[in-house]
């Protein structure tokens, strides 16, 4: 008989998984996690510690108290003034969980992707940039319709709802925020009067809200609204 890795759910190590109950089902989360063909060893590692971690509310005991040679020693020392830790190594007890892994979001596009693909089956006619959603309550979390060398912020949110008001308005206030509330100041600015500022600032606001304007974006966001 082949020993299972672990007796925990695979989808309870995902660290996402709160997040994405809010906008997806059990089920169809599962069926994701099924067509991503991750692994318990691509959500979690293996790590030592001297005593039971207490504050992880999801763990796996793998091999209680043992001894290591290799518990990791920081020293905090102080030389010409300035800390410096010096690292080493001592032996002691110490005893080994399966624990959720520190750079799991980067398997979470794996998951990501075959959601939405389920729910629009458009959703490959477009490029996308997914990332991690480890950071990130589902409210404030997004993904990027790349064209050409630019993005469209599309928040899931909005997507799910086919709200394509709220996709145009995150992006015309990003670029906003990031162009036209920047201070003016004569000696950062290299000499440019402040009406020669502000309108170097507003031509290019322009062209960044321009990524609304193209084929791509068009085209993505009519069909979203006719769904």
């Amino acid at each position: 008989m082949v020993k299972m890795e672990t007796q925990i759910p695979l989808m309870n190590w995902l660290n996402c998984k709160d997040e994405l109950l809010k906008v997806f089902s059990r089920a169809e989360i599962e069926q994701a996690l099924k067509k991503s063909k991750l692994t318990i060893r691509d959500l979690t590692t293996k790590q030592d510690f001297q005593q039971i971690p207490q504050h992880l509310q999801v763990k796996e005991l793998v091999k209680d108290f043992h001894t290591s040679n290799y518990i990791k020693v920081y020293t905090d020392k102080v030389v010409d003034g300035q800390h410096i830790q010096f690292e080493g190594y001592k032996t002691g007890q110490v005893i080994t969980y399966r624990v959720i892994g520190n750079y799991q979001g980067l398997q979470h596009p794996k998951i990501i992707k075959p959601l939405l693909e389920k729910k629009f089956k458009w959703f490959n006619k477009f490029k996308w940039a997914i990332y991690g959603l480890e950071y990130s309550k589902i409210e404030d979390y997004e993904i990027y319709l790349t064209i050409g060398k630019n993005s469209l912020y599309v928040p899931l949110k909005a997507l799910l709802e086919k709200d394509v008001k709220a996709i145009e308005q995150r992006n015309l206030g990003y670029w906003k925020s990031y162009r036209l509330t920047s201070s003016y100041d004569l000696n950062k600015n290299k000499g440019e009067t402040l009406e020669e500022f502000k309108a170097r600032k507003q031509k290019e606001y322009k062209k960044d809200i321009s990524v609304l304007n193209t084929p791509t974006a068009k085209e993505f966001l009519k069909i979203l609204e006719k769904k």
